[in-house]
């Protein structure tokens, strides 16, 4: 008897259980084929300087006073993407065209006595106003990538990436509100560096720092420096379907931290010296470190993202190692900066 009523109160709770339970969401990447998204990426970059320690022959020197320096750059990426044909939980065929890719920023530096020196920058690409279409290579496991209706330098193309959706935040399973999982540290190089290596190249520099500042116009391309491996922790939490505006939404946590090698990329700081002098960058090398949150809004019913916002402290190290020749003098010069600031980011996707 008693286990007969055991039975019955279970299957009469049961019901309430399964009416009380949070509603699952399905977030999946799948509009429909021949849908077209226009996506426009604002990342601001803002960074002071801690410390700066400058060595000549091995032997660090004294700073000429109190110094100070500050870089801003800010990055607009505007594309307009065509889902020509879609795959499993990914195109398949996607033809992407860059409307606009453009950087403006400045750098400033105050050194005791010798007064204060600033530079603004402007950055194009090559890319904008070209149409790149990406296909999915099967056998290769990767996008394939060619101009579609323009003609371009094909060397750009090695470097861009097809998501702009960031799907790999995304869950593998159905979520409710409340639901948390962890996401790979290389995902967030989508909310730095969207779309990949943009070639974003100084197109002025108005100012006395030029050549002096080596290493400064690659500070905002952080496209340029996130090559190397990633490491931190990301989380993600669902926050569940927003109710003005029925998406889904996605809280991210993060630390990571990545570093790089741009001692290529600096050598051509060589050409820009004043005459009567000469430089050689031996090395340069670079570590990003960022930390802060993220929320990405998810078009449930569309399958794609609708929005993100991402904001965070950054940490950026520089280490410069050159040699200089000033009226037939040679120096060894290193130098090591540490600078701290902020990081935003943001994107608003719309379907035209």
């Amino acid at each position: 008897m008693q286990k007969r009523l055991t039975l019955l109160l279970t299957a009469l709770t049961l019901p309430a259980f399964a009416f009380n339970a949070p509603p699952a969401d399905k977030l999946a990447f799948g509009p429909a084929a021949g849908t077209t998204l226009s996506r426009v990426w604002t990342i601001t970059n803002e960074a002071s300087l801690d410390d700066m320690q400058v060595s000549v022959g091995g032997k660090p020197q004294p700073m000429p006073g109190e110094m100070e320096m500050t870089q801003t750059m800010k990055t607009e990426i505007t594309v307009s993407d065509k889902l020509v044909e879609l795959g499993a939980g990914a195109p398949k065929v996607l033809v992407r065209t860059f409307e606009k890719l453009a950087g403006d920023g400045s750098v400033s530096m105050v050194m005791g006595p010798m007064g204060e020196n600033s530079t603004d920058m402007s950055a194009k690409s090559e890319l904008e106003g070209k149409k790149v279409k990406f296909t999915w290579n099967e056998e290769g496991g990767k996008f394939e990538r060619v101009y579609d209706e323009t003609e371009g330098d094909k060397d750009l193309l090695e470097g861009l990436v097809e998501d702009m959706d960031l799907r790999e935040f995304l869950p593998k399973t159905e979520v409710s509100a409340g639901d948390t999982w962890k996401i790979a540290p290389a995902a967030m190089r989508a909310m730095v560096a969207p779309g990949g290596a943009l070639a974003l190249i100084p197109e002025s520099a108005e100012g006395g720092m030029g050549g002096m500042s080596p290493g400064m116009d690659q500070m905002g391309d952080l496209a340029g420096m996130l090559t190397g491996d990633f490491e931190g922790e990301v989380t993600a939490e669902y926050k569940g379907i927003r109710e003005d505006s029925k998406l889904g939404e996605i809280k991210i946590t993060f630390e990571i931290k990545t570093s790089a090698d741009l001692s290529e990329k600096a050598a051509e700081l060589a050409d820009q010296m004043p005459e009567g002098m000469s430089m050689e960058i031996q090395s340069l090398d670079m570590e990003f470190g960022w930390k802060g949150e993220a929320t990405i809004l998810w078009d449930v019913a569309s399958g794609h993202v609708s929005g993100v916002e991402a904001s965070g402290d950054q940490s950026l190290s520089v280490d410069t190692g050159m040699k200089m020749s000033m009226q037939g003098q040679e120096m060894e010069i290193e130098t090591g900066m540490e600078m701290s600031g902020k990081v935003d980011s943001k994107l608003v996707v719309t379907r035209e």
